[in-house]
């Protein structure tokens, strides 16, 4: 069975590819707003589920190394 700092390193590179994946999406909005000549960007829901998902990773991540600090 894997410690909390050992998941933490793993969720961490689950993270930075979900990271890569966030911006790529945010960016591909941004140019699809400016081919339409639109002020507003609107994200698809891929978009906003993977930066939900980017949120609940660090969250994860957080949780794991205050559990690995405490010593539990």
């Amino acid at each position: 069975m894997r410690t909390p700092a050992d998941l933490a390193r793993e969720l961490t590179k689950i993270t930075d590819t979900v990271g890569v994946a966030v911006g790529h999406f945010q960016n591909q909005a941004r140019a699809d707003a400016a081919l339409h000549m639109a002020v507003t960007v609107r994200p698809n829901p891929l978009t906003v589920a993977m930066e939900t998902a980017q949120v609940d990773l660090v969250r994860l991540i957080n949780e794991l190394n205050e559990e690995s600090n405490s010593g539990n």
